[in-house]
């Protein structure tokens, strides 16, 4: 095996940009920041949470070097039955369909999810996205896509959890 000095210097660029190991592919996410139920819409106060999260390897380290990017979408599926994939769900506070995410780069390996039902002039509590559950999918090019986390979202005009809890600490990994 012969090894040039380019490989050298490109390992050790990347090994610098990602904490100073090596890390391994994409595996799962962990919580930069949650919002919780704390932020409120200011026509209608209902909530909206926003989870930041990061895309990490195996054993939790990031998996995405500082100044590259990961290509991630989202993929909506019904709780109960067959576990049927959705083309969006529909709230009832805005009559309207949410759609899943497409495949977007994502600087770093960061990204954030904006959950809230909705607020239309005609909003009235109570309303709101019956369960349903998310998964973050990893997206490389030419490579199979792979599951980061799969999570049960609730969404309503009072509250917005995720697998059933109100807000995460920072730190907490999803799967």
């Amino acid at each position: 095996m012969q090894i040039n000095g380019n490989s050298i210097l490109l390992g050790l660029v990347y090994a610098f940009f990602t904490n100073g190991a090596l890390v391994g592919p994409p595996d799962h996410v962990k919580v930069v920041s949650d919002s919780g139920n704390d932020v409120r819409d200011r026509d209608c106060g209902f909530p909206i949470r926003t989870i930041k999260l990061l895309v990490v390897d195996q054993p939790g380290r990031r998996a995405v070097a500082l100044l590259s990017s990961i290509g991630i979408r989202e993929r909506f599926f019904a709780v109960e039955g067959n576990q049927a994939e959705l083309g969006g769900v529909w709230s009832t506070c805005t009559n309207n369909y949410s759609s899943p995410s497409g495949c977007s780069p994502h600087s770093g390996g960061t990204f954030q999810d904006e959950i809230t039902p909705g607020c239309s002039p005609y909003s009235s509590a109570p309303c709101g996205v019956a369960e349903f559950i998310n998964k973050w999918i990893w997206c490389p090019r030419g490579r199979p896509e792979k599951v980061l986390a799969t999570n049960v979202y609730d969404n309503r005009s009072d509250y917005v959890l995720i697998n059933g809890l109100p807000k995460y600490d920072p730190g907490t990994e999803l799967r």
